[in-house]
C-alpha cells in the first residue's frame, strides 16, 4: 500500500515537472520574435505609401502617380519584399493624357516595375519617400523604355525626373 501511494505521488511529482517544462517551452516560444526570411522585414505590416487622397496605403494593388487626372495609374501590383529598405512591384501602367516630355505615350499601356525607397519612421509607421518607375512596351518592333523618379509626399506621388 505504501509502494502503490509512493508510486502515485512519484507520478504526480513527474507530471507536475513536465507540465512545467512544457509551459515554460511555451512562453518561451510564444515570446520568441517572428521569424523572417531572406528579404521580409518585421516593419511590413506598418510600412505604407501616401496616395493622391493623403491616406497611408499597404502594398497596394493600385496605385495612381498623377493626382491630377489619373492619367498615371499603376495596376495589378505584385509586391516583393513589402517593409524592407527597398520594396519592388511589377504590373500594368495605364499612362496617357500628360504633357511635355511623355506626351509620346499618350495613352499606352505599359510594363512597369515600382520600386520604393527611402523609409521614414513615424510615431507607429513608417513611410517610403522615394519612388522609380520603369515602363516598358514593344513599338513597331523596338523596345521603349520610360523611366521617372518620385518624391512621395503627404499629398502622394511628386515627379522629380522623367527619362525616356
Amino acid at each position: 500500500m505504501k509502494s502503490t501511494r509512493s508510486a502515485i505521488r512519484q507520478m504526480a511529482v513527474s507530471g507536475a515537472v513536465v507540465a512545467g517544462l512544457l509551459g515554460v517551452a511555451h512562453a518561451q516560444a510564444s515570446a520568441a520574435p517572428l521569424a523572417t526570411s531572406p528579404g521580409e522585414s518585421a516593419t511590413r505590416g506598418v510600412t505604407f505609401l501616401t496616395n493622391c487622397k493623403g491616406e497611408s496605403v499597404r502594398s497596394p494593388r493600385t496605385f495612381a502617380m498623377s493626382c491630377q487626372n489619373q492619367s498615371y495609374t499603376l495596376r495589378n501590383l505584385r509586391w516583393k519584399n513589402w517593409g524592407a529598405k527597398t520594396a519592388t512591384a511589377t504590373g500594368i501602367a495605364m499612362y496617357g493624357g500628360c504633357e511635355g516630355e511623355c506626351a509620346s505615350t499618350k495613352g499606352a499601356r505599359y510594363n512597369v516595375t515600382f520600386t520604393v525607397t527611402q523609409r521614414t519612421n513615424g510615431e507607429a509607421s513608417v513611410h517610403y519617400r522615394r519612388a522609380s518607375t520603369v515602363l516598358t512596351r514593344t513599338e513597331k518592333g523596338k523596345k521603349v523604355t520610360v523611366r521617372h523618379q518620385w518624391n512621395l509626399t503627404g499629398k502622394g506621388p511628386v515627379i522629380r525626373t522623367a527619362k525616356k
